[in-house]
């Protein structure tokens, strides 16, 4: 069973319903901004009986829709998160009471979690939220310096996508004793991999590091400049359980 490992980096913000989205052209550093595009989400979100997995700020989902469906095991990391994914039609999700996640997300998530179970024969999991989401992207295209990796050329210019940003119009639904549903809107700025390209050593990789950070500040900056506020919920789970959520 294939699966695929990355680095996620991104930053959240609270809108409401009138704020209007940015204009991101006008960032420094910016070469362009894509036209948007439009995806319908619809994620389940898992845990162990006992919620091992929030406890420890893992997250656990199976999301249909948009370019990356499939299963997505999240990861507490040193720089952001690290995201596994696995194919939407692996493990078995089809009785919310014994749900069978992916072995090779399993697998990453005892690693991380070594009391998590890794058989998953025997693994029983259950679904804690459910979360739609109607998702609007917009690619944001970053001026590359000559010694940054990952880089094609674009006529006479140098870019490549640097980061994703994504407004999120979100209904949810707590699935354990208590939950409620909710909706509310948010942004996403989140880094791109080609700008997260650690393929570097040394200094050269500080340097990468350094423009990466500095690039997803000034977008951040020009988000809250918009009416944006930094998200007080560090995840779409964490709104979805509201008061189940345990401490």
């Amino acid at each position: 069973m294939s699966s695929t490992d990355q680095l996620e980096v991104e930053v959240k913000f609270a809108v409401d319903d009138a704020t209007p989205v940015p204009d991101f052209s006008a960032v420094e550093g910016v070469a362009g901004v894509g036209a948007e595009q439009r995806f319908t989400l619809s994620a389940t979100y898992y845990d162990t009986p006992d919620l091992q997995l929030t406890r420890n700020k893992i997250t656990l989902r199976r999301r249909s829709g948009g370019p990356d469906e499939g299963w997505h095991l999240k990861l507490q990391g040193t720089r952001g998160r690290r995201e596994v994914h696995a194919p939407l039609d692996a493990g078995d999700a089809t009785d919310p009471h014994h749900v069978h996640p992916p072995r090779t997300l399993l697998e990453a998530l005892h690693e991380a979690l070594p009391a998590a179970p890794v058989d998953d024969s025997s693994a029983d999991f259950i679904a804690i939220a459910q979360v739609d989401n109607e998702r609007h992207v917009t690619d944001v295209m970053v001026d590359s310096p000559s010694s940054h990796g990952g880089a094609e050329s674009v006529g006479s210019a140098t870019s490549y996508k640097g980061a994703e940003f994504c407004d999120d119009h979100v209904s949810s639904r707590g699935l354990l004793d208590g939950g409620q549903a909710q909706h509310w809107r948010e942004w996403e700025i989140e880094l791109s991999p080609e700008i997260l390209d650690d393929h570097h050593d040394g200094d050269a990789q500080r340097d990468a590091r350094g423009f990466a950070d500095d690039f997803l500040d000034r977008l951040s900056q020009h988000a809250l400049a918009a009416g944006a506020k930094k998200s007080s919920s560090p995840s779409k789970l964490i709104m979805a359980m509201g008061d189940t959520m345990p401490d």
